[in-house]
C-alpha cells in the first residue's frame, strides 16, 4: 500500500475528511455569528432612524428577542449555521396588536407615527420606511455569503490549521 508522510491512503482519507468537517464547522459558526451581528446592527439602525422616546422598549425587545443564532452538525454530513428571525421570542408588550404583524412591520423597515404603532396594512398614506429594511440587509448578506463563500472557507481553514498545530504540540 502506498505511504505518504508515514500514513497509508485510508488514514489520509480519514484525516482529510476530519479536516474538511472542521473547516466547514468553523465556517458555519462564523456565518452564524456574522449574520447575528448584522441582525443586531440592522435593528439598531432601524430604531436609530426613528427615535421617539417610547421606541426604547421596542428596541430592546427586538434587539434581544426577535432573532437567535442556530448551528447544526448532523453527524458531520450536513453542517450549517445562521440566524432565525422569529416573533415567538418577543416579549408580549404590544397589547392587542398581533405580534407577528409587529414583527413583520419592523423587519420590513416601516415606522409608524409617534405615539401609535401602525402596521403596513393600516396606513392610509405611505409610511416612513428604512431602506434597506432589516430583512433586506440580512437577505443581501446571505446572497453575498452564497455568491462568495471564500472568506468563510478561509476562516475555517485557519481554525482547522490552528487546531491541528495545537494537537501536534
Amino acid at each position: 500500500m502506498a505511504k505518504a508522510s508515514g500514513m497509508n491512503w485510508s488514514e489520509i482519507e480519514i484525516y482529510l475528511e476530519k479536516y474538511a468537517k472542521r473547516v466547514l464547522s468553523a465556517a458555519a459558526g462564523k456565518i452564524r455569528d456574522d449574520l447575528f451581528k448584522e441582525a443586531q446592527s440592522a435593528i439598531a439602525d432601524f430604531y436609530a432612524s426613528y427615535n421617539p422616546i417610547y421606541y426604547r422598549r421596542h428596541y430592546y425587545n427586538f434587539k434581544k428577542n426577535s432573532f437567535r443564532k442556530y448551528y447544526s452538525n448532523k453527524h458531520g454530513s450536513i453542517i450549517y449555521g445562521g440566524v432565525e428571525l422569529t416573533p415567538q421570542l418577543l416579549d408580549d408588550i404590544y397589547q392587542e396588536k398581533n405580534t407577528q404583524e409587529v414583527f413583520d412591520t419592523v423587519f420590513e423597515g416601516f415606522h409608524g407615527p409617534a405615539g401609535m404603532f401602525y402596521t403596513p396594512k393600516t396606513f392610509s398614506v405611505i409610511p416612513p420606511r428604512m431602506i434597506p429594511s432589516p430583512r433586506q440587509r440580512l437577505l443581501n448578506m446571505r446572497k453575498q455569503i452564497i455568491d462568495n463563500p471564500k472568506k468563510y472557507i478561509a476562516y475555517g481553514k485557519k481554525v482547522a490549521k490552528q487546531e491541528n498545530a495545537f494537537l501536534k504540540k
